[in-house]
């Protein structure tokens, strides 16, 4: 007798293997623990698989509700595995009309970050640090509608389900791809105007051969010529105060005075080299940048001792 079955709409090979996994990995301990219940029948044809108890007497409403149970998050494993990232892609597609395969990879990316946990620093951001808690609860919202479901059907169809039954599954979705498309957007912003400021750096003329930058904590910078006289903070440009305000946040002071320098290379003295703000002085003025995490000058320097005419980097 036919506890359970499932379809696939559009068959192919790659899908139901995956589907097959999925739920022989949420039927491992049943079969381990109770192997007289039933087994899989597959129809690799029409991308169907059903789970056939072995005797009548197995077919008990107990084993049917376990099975049910099972097949539900095995299911919800499938959805989150093969079909979350093409929902993803269709919301960002459809709803928000972007079409280039650069701009979704992004916008995808950033969905990504926030269903399943903050970026850890890998290939060029492509890693995660996955939250087990985070999907933990969005499988469960998957599982529990199809559980719902089955209570009253064993067969289910699977991609017009994910269509037209799990509208809260849909609407988070569509939440987290608007999200994601804010943020994409204020990242290419971002990135643009970080190139405008980059090439307006390239335009002036170098006014100070070298700038010692001692950064001690959060945003307290310290500005030294080459013989360790500090600099005072000059008047900004009228040009390079407008770009920063329009655009940028507690970052303004450092990176105006900086640009109003123009020095000709910059070493900064850090404890803290992936800080924003480090970063964003790297972006703006690339090669003139030389990071300095441990010297002989970093530990006075950081406990706020620099003597003039220091010569100790040298």
């Amino acid at each position: 007798m036919e506890l359970f079955a499932v379809t696939l709409g559009a068959v192919s090979e790659e899908k139901l293997s995956c589907l097959t996994r999925c739920l022989s990995d949420a039927f491992a301990d049943l079969h381990r623990e109770t192997a007289d219940i039933g087994y899989w029948e597959v129809d690799a044809d029409h991308g169907r698989l059903a789970y056939i108890s072995r005797t009548p007497a197995a077919a008990t409403d107990t084993n049917r509700k376990l099975v049910h149970s099972l097949a539900a998050s095995g299911m919800a494993a499938y959805i989150m595995t093969e079909t979350e990232p093409l929902l993803l892609r269709t919301i960002a597609r459809k709803q928000f009309r972007y079409e280039h395969d650069e701009d979704l990879d992004r916008i995808i990316w950033h969905c990504r970050q926030q269903l399943d946990g903050p970026e850890a620093d890998s290939d060029e951001e492509a890693g995660m640090l996955w939250d087990p808690e985070a999907k933990a609860r969005r499988k469960s919202l998957i599982a529990g509608e199809l559980e719902q479901f089955l209570a009253n059907q064993h067969r289910v169809h699977l991609e017009g389900f994910i269509t037209f039954r799990l509208s809260s599954y849909w609407q988070e979705l569509r939440e987290v791809v608007e999200y994601a498309v804010d943020e994409f957007v204020m990242d290419k912003q971002y990135q643009e105007f970080i190139s405008l400021l980059r090439y307006f750096v390239c335009l002036q003329e170098p006014k100070l051969e070298l700038l010692h930058v001692i950064h001690r904590n959060d945003n307290d910078f310290a500005f030294y010529d080459a013989q360790y006289e500090p600099i005072e903070h000059r008047q900004v440009d009228r040009i390079v105060a407008d770009m920063l305000e329009a655009e940028m946040n507690v970052e303004d002071m450092v990176v105006s005075n900086l640009i109003s320098i123009s020095p000709q290379e910059i070493i900064i003295h850090t404890r803290e080299p992936e800080q924003q703000v480090i970063r964003t002085i790297e972006s703006i003025f690339d090669s003139r940048v030389t990071i300095c995490t441990s010297c002989r000058t970093c530990r006075p320097a950081f406990d706020g001792h620099v003597q003039p005419r220091d010569q100790r980097l040298t």
